[in-house]
C-alpha cells in the first residue's frame, strides 16, 4: 500500500514538472514567433520611460497630460531633425573621403613605425615584424579595423533607418509609446492584477523601479553621447584632424561600452591624426585632449548623470553587449544593456523580498 502511494506521488510530481517545462518551452516558442512584435513593443516602452519625466514636468505647468506628451514628441523630433540636417552632408563627405584615403593613412602610419625603428633600435624587432615581414597583413588589419569601426556607426544608423523606414512602423511605435505614457497607471495596474495579491505591492514597486532606472539610463546615455561626441569633435577640429565628424560620432556611440569604448576612441583618434599627416604636436594634443575628456567624464559627468541608475558592473555591461551582438548584431548590442538592467532590477527585487520574508520568519520564531 505504501509503495503504491509513493509511486502515485512520484508520478504526480513528475507530470507536474513536465507540464511546467512544457509551458516554459511553449512560452519561449511564442516569444520567438512574436519577436518582431515584441521588438516594437520594447522600443515603444524604451521611448515611453525616456520621455515620461519630461511630460510630467509639463503637466506641472497646468498643461493637459496628453498634450504634454505630444509637445515632447514635437520637441524631440525637431531636435533629431536639426541634428541630421546639420551633420548628414558633412558626414557623408568626410566618410567618403576617409574611405578613399585609407591607403595614404596606412602608408603614413607605416612610415612613422619605420622612423621609430630607426630612432629607437630597441623597438626594431616589434616594429620590424609589422613593417617588413607582415606589411600586407598590417595593411589589411588597418583597413579591416577602419572599415569595421566605420561600419559600426553606419550599421547603427542603418539599423534605425531599417526600422523607421516604414511610416506604419514609426506610427505604431509612437502610438504605443504615447499610450504607455498617458495610460501608465491603468496599464501598470492591469499588469499587477496578474499576480497573487500578496505579491502585488512588490510588483508595483518593481515596475516603478524599472521605469525610473531604465528611463534614467537611456537619458543618461544619450546625454553622455552628445557631450562626448561634441567634445571629441571640438578637440579634433582644434588640432586640425580631418574626418573629425565620423571619429566624433564613433566616440559618441562607443560610450555605450564602458571603459573599453573610450580606449578604442583614443587609439582611433591617434591613428587618424598620424595617418592624415598630423604633426607630433597635433598627435600629442589629441592624445591629451581625449585623456582629459575621459577624466572629465569619470569625475563629473558619470557620477552626476548616471548616479541613480542601477549599478551594473562594467564587466556585466561588456558581456551583455558582446552576447547581444553575437545573437542579433547591432540590434542585439543596443538592446542588451536595457534587458540586463531590467533583469537585474527584477532579481534585486526578488532577493529583497526573500530576505524580508526570511527576516520576518526569524522574528516570529524568536517570539
Amino acid at each position: 500500500m505504501e509503495d503504491s502511494l509513493r509511486n502515485k506521488v512520484y508520478i504526480d510530481i513528475k507530470w507536474t514538472t513536465l507540464a511546467k517545462v512544457g509551458v516554459f518551452f511553449l512560452l519561449v516558442f511564442v516569444i520567438y514567433k512574436l519577436r518582431a512584435i515584441l521588438v516594437f513593443i520594447f522600443l515603444a516602452y524604451i521611448i515611453a520611460v525616456t520621455i515620461a519625466p519630461l511630460a510630467y514636468r509639463l503637466r506641472k505647468k497646468k498643461i493637459p497630460f496628453a498634450l504634454s506628451v505630444l509637445i515632447v514628441y514635437v520637441l524631440v523630433f525637431l531636435g533629431i531633425g536639426a541634428i541630421f540636417a546639420i551633420i548628414s552632408q558633412p558626414l557623408i563627405e568626410q566618410t567618403t573621403s576617409l574611405t578613399d584615403s585609407v591607403p595614404t593613412i596606412i602608408a603614413n602610419i607605416q612610415n612613422l613605425l619605420v622612423n621609430l625603428k630607426e630612432t629607437f633600435p630597441i623597438l626594431g624587432g616589434l616594429v620590424g615584424n609589422i613593417t617588413d615581414q607582415n606589411s600586407q597583413d598590417f595593411a589589411n588589419l588597418i583597413v579591416n579595423s577602419v572599415g569595421s569601426l566605420l561600419g559600426s556607426v553606419g550599421g547603427i544608423f542603418g539599423f534605425f533607418f531599417s526600422i523607421f523606414n516604414s511610416v506604419l512602423a514609426v506610427f505604431l511605435i509612437l502610438v504605443m509609446a504615447y499610450y504607455m505614457v498617458v495610460d501608465k497607471e491603468s496599464n501598470q495596474e492591469r499588469l499587477t492584477m496578474l499576480f497573487p495579491e500578496d505579491l502585488r505591492d512588490t510588483v508595483r514597486k518593481t515596475i516603478e523601479n524599472i521605469n525610473n532606472q531604465l528611463g534614467a539610463w537611456v537619458r543618461g546615455e544619450l546625454f553622455l553621447m552628445i557631450i562626448i561626441g561634441t567634445l571629441s569633435y571640438i578637440g579634433l577640429v582644434i588640432f586640425g584632424v580631418p574626418y573629425a565628424l565620423p571619429i566624433a560620432l564613433l566616440a559618441a556611440f562607443l560610450e555605450l561600452i564602458p571603459n573599453i569604448g573610450p580606449v578604442i576612441t583614443f587609439v582611433v583618434a591617434i591613428l587618424m591624426t598620424i595617418g592624415s599627416g598630423g604633426s607630433l604636436v597635433a598627435t600629442i594634443g589629441v592624445g591629451i585632449w581625449f585623456v582629459l575628456i575621459q577624466q572629465f567624464e569619470n569625475w563629473f559627468i558619470v557620477p552626476k548623470i548616471m548616479g541613480k541608475v542601477v549599478g551594473l558592473s562594467p564587466l556585466m555591461v561588456i558581456l551583455a553587449i558582446l552576447a547581444g551582438a553575437e545573437l542579433y548584431g547591432i540590434f542585439g548590442a543596443l538592446l542588451a544593456v536595457p534587458i540586463v538592467t531590467i533583469g537585474t532590477i527584477i532579481f534585486n527585487s526578488y532577493n529583497d523580498r526573500r530576505q524580508m520574508l526570511k527576516k520576518s520568519s526569524n522574528d516570529k520564531s524568536k517570539k
